[in-house]
Parts: structure tokens; C-alpha cells; sequence
């Protein structure tokens, strides 16, 4: 379902008590619906239905626990370019009619003037951004810092209130992600055939379908390069559950499940989109509890003391499902799922597909 993530850590209790009941969040949702810019607007962010053929609920409230919940976001698209071919036009004309230069003050009006009359006209792009709640945790689908930001902030204003901060950790991504593609070590996570390297210049160097082992990839981590961007395979009881790119920033991207991970829950569920939805977020819900699991074991995840007992708790395995309270709040732990039921409802990513593909038959080559 999601193909690109970014973690927050939700560290007021009162917010997570809010964002985790479903019926009172809708309600603050509706308090900012979902809308296109008037005419002198640029854009307008708003919330609306997450599953529209399925609901008209604000929230999706899944078995799993976690409350799906979607950020509608309404943008006219005027580019710079458009906007200074009409002012160099204006000004052409003006100063041909006058026989003068137009000066900077005048300038910048006849340009204020441009945008005020084309940005009406212009064209209105929609984009969503989905929200996750999983207990104290707050996944938000995107690979934009701003992006995502503009959703905490609409988020923010929602709920009149939101204190959140991301996942931080005591080892230093970018070290972390180097020593994986050095010695691919760690546990749960491995390196797989693509690679963006930095040195503190800003010259870049970036891999794709090699070897990482190889002399040359490696040269460049002993002469003063790190690791802005990994692809990786991240695997739980030695399957792999998906495949990503993972930034220095920790910034989740091009997300795809690994085949196992697809398929069977669609026939479980007869056809019907709800509970197919549902077996999505259940499967979404636990790789990400022991995504976060596995990233606070190998970075040493930097909390606050008053929320260190509750994320221990939220990243806590079970195996056979259950809830906990946190805070007060009721917070569900997804079950196991047979690797025979793990099937397809999860939506592939457009783009980057040879990479994966040729990512997974390395991997498959390795394990022989």
C-alpha cells in the first residue's frame, strides 16, 4: 500500500490518544475537508475519505489497530517560466508604447499583476498523502521532507495541537547504511545492487545493477565517500518482506513487497475490497512494527525517558496477535501470517521495476 514512508514518533500522550480513536480524529478531520484553491489561492490541503468506493469514514479503522487516514492536497500548476514569458511581453509593450525602461518596483508589480490574473486559470493538480497511526508511531507516504511536513502541519491544525518528532537514532544513518554496503553484516537487512555515494565535496557517485562487493564500488568507502542511498531487501525469519531504497535520512522509497508477501489474502478474502484492505494493512502494520523493531536494535533508537517503556512495548513481537494499552489507548500487535497467505494486496510501484527485479535475482542467485 504505501510506497514511500517517513517515521514519527508521536510524544504527547494526549495526541496519541487522540490520533489512536478513530471516531474523535474523524471528527477533527472534518474540520478541515478537503478543497480546491479559489482563484487567488496557489493550493488548499485538506482531509478526505481514505477509501472512498469502501467508506465514508474519515478514518479507516483497521482490525490491525492502525487508523488509515488520507491528506487531499489541491495545487495550481503556473510554472516561473510561464509567469516571466507574460511579464517580458507586458513590459515589451509598455516600454515600446512610452519609449521607456521599466524600472524593479514596477517590475515586480506588472508581475504580481501576471500571476493574479493566470493563476485562476491555471491548471489544478491532486496529489494525496496517506497518514498512518500505529500506536505512539506516525507513518506518513511520502519521499519528500516538505511533503511531509506540509501533512504534519495540516495534521497540526486539525487537531489544533500535534507534537511529534522523527525516529532518531544514536548511530548516524549515513554510517550505518556504509557499514551495510561494506560488509552487508547486519541482520534483517540486506544490501542489494544499487548504491548513491557522497564525499563531504558533494560529488556524487551512484551504482545500479553491479556488484557492491566489487574492487571498484568499495574503493570509493576507503577514500572518504558514505552512503547517501541504499537498496536494500529487509527479511524476517530469513524471507525477505520488501524491498526499498533507504536515504541517510532515513527516508523510505520505492517500496515493493517481495512475492511472497502477495496474493493469497485477495482469495482469502472472496473479492470483497474491505477486508482485502484490512489483510493490506495487517501485513503493512507488522513489517513495519519489525522494521522499527530492527532499526531501534542496530541504531539505538534515541527517545525521550517517558516514552521509552511505550515503544518498547509497540515493537514488541508476538506471535499470535493481541493488544496492549498505551497510555490508555488500546494498540493492536499484528499476528503472524502463514507465508502461504502472503499474497498480493498491495499495490506494486510504477517505476524502477527492472531494478527490483534484477535485485531479487542477485539475491536469489546469493542464496544458492
Amino acid at each position: 500500500m504505501f510506497k514511500n514512508m517517513m517515521f514519527y514518533r508521536v510524544t504527547n500522550p494526549d495526541h496519541v490518544a487522540t490520533l489512536n480513536d478513530w471516531e474523535g480524529l474523524g471528527a477533527l478531520l472534518a474540520e478541515l475537508p478537503a478543497r480546491e484553491p479559489t482563484g487567488s489561492q496557489w493550493r488548499a490541503l485538506g482531509f478526505d475519505l481514505p477509501a472512498p468506493r469502501l467508506s465514508d469514514e474519515l478514518v479507516w479503522s483497521a482490525p490491525s489497530g492502525a487508523n488509515l487516514f488520507t491528506l487531499y492536497v489541491h495545487e495550481r500548476q503556473l510554472t516561473g517560466a510561464t509567469i516571466r514569458e507574460h511579464v517580458a511581453a507586458r513590459v515589451e509593450k509598455i516600454e515600446s508604447r512610452e519609449q521607456r525602461k521599466c524600472y524593479r518596483k514596477e517590475l515586480a508589480q506588472i508581475r504580481d499583476e501576471v500571476e493574479a490574473e493566470l493563476l485562476p486559470r491555471a491548471f489544478i493538480k491532486h496529489s494525496i498523502i496517506n497518514m498512518l497511526v500505529i500506536g505512539n508511531l506516525l507513518v506518513v507516504e511520502s519521499s519528500s521532507a516538505k511533503k511531509a511536513e506540509d501533512a504534519l502541519d495540516a495534521l497540526r491544525r486539525a487537531m489544533d495541537s500535534l507534537s511529534v518528532r522523527p525516529l532518531t537514532f544514536k548511530v548516524e544513518p549515513s554510517a550505518w547504511l556504509t557499514e551495510i554496503m561494506r560488509s552487508n553484516a547486519y541482520d534483517n537487512l540486506k544490501r542489494l545492487d544499487a548504491a548513491k555515494l557522497v564525499n563531504s565535496e558533494k560529488d556524487v557517485v551512484t551504482f545500479k545493477g553491479v556488484n557492491l562487493d566489487d574492487e571498484e564500488p568499495q574503493s570509493y568507502l576507503n577514500n572518504a565517500f558514505r552512503v547517501a542511498e541504499l537498496l536494500v531487501a529487509f527479511s524476517w525469519e530469513g524471507e525477505d518482506q520488501m524491498y526499498f531504497k533507504v536515504s541517510d535520512q532515513l527516508i523510505f522509497k520505492s517500496i515493493k513487497f517481495d512475492d511472497l508477501v502477495l496474493g493469497e489474502i485477495g482469495k482469502d478474502s472472496d473479492g470483497d475490497p474491505a477486508t482485502t484492505l484490512d489483510a493490506s494493512l495487517a501485513i503493512l502494520v507488522g513489517t513495519i512494527q519489525r522494521l522499527v523493531g530492527t532499526l531501534a536494535d542496530q541504531l539505538g533508537e534515541d527517545l525521550p525517558s517517558k516514552l521509552a517503556n511505550d515503544v518498547a512495548a509497540v515493537i514488541a513481537p508476538v506471535k499470535n496477535g493481541g493488544s496492549i494499552s498505551i497510555n490508555g489507548v488500546e494498540v493492536y500487535r499484528s499476528p503472524e501470517i502463514s507465508k502461504e497467505r502472503l499474497k498480493g494486496v498491495i499495490d506494486g510501484e510504477d517505476g524502477d521495476d527492472d531494478e527490483f527485479e534484477q535485485a531479487r535475482r542477485q539475491t536469489e542467485d546469493d542464496d544458492l
